[in-house]
């Protein structure tokens, strides 16, 4: 495996794939899904995106962000979806954001959602 870092002035976000933020677990529920995460290497004051994509990780390519500049808060590093249909499976990821800059995406976790 060949590895290739570019060199910008924004080095904090020179990481390759699942490195530095792991998606950790996916809890669910019929009517929303929280995704939780861990970043070891990113700085306080970072941001954080997280993106969605239908069917389960390892056969779905199409994500979407569907939140932005999710701050660290009391509970941790979270996001809860409430945007679910009870029955299916969906694929997450994280990435940091600060400055303008995104960093390469988390380890994916995957939820099914129950059916009712």
């Amino acid at each position: 495996m060949i590895l290739v870092v570019l060199l910008v002035k924004v080095s904090l976000f020179i990481l390759p794939p699942h490195y530095g933020i792991l998606a950790r677990s996916a809890t669910i529920a019929q009517h929303y899904t929280d995704i939780s995460w861990e970043d070891l290497t990113n700085p306080s004051g970072t941001a954080y995106n997280v993106y969605k994509a239908p069917g389960p990780c390892g056969y779905t390519t199409i994500f979407n962000k569907i939140a932005s500049n999710i701050a660290s808060g009391p509970a941790g590093l979270s996001y809860r979806d409430y945007d679910v249909v009870a029955g299916t499976i969906a694929c997450y990821y994280v990435t940091a954001a600060n400055a303008g800059e995104e960093s390469a995406h988390s380890s994916h976790v995957q939820a099914t959602t129950p059916s009712p």
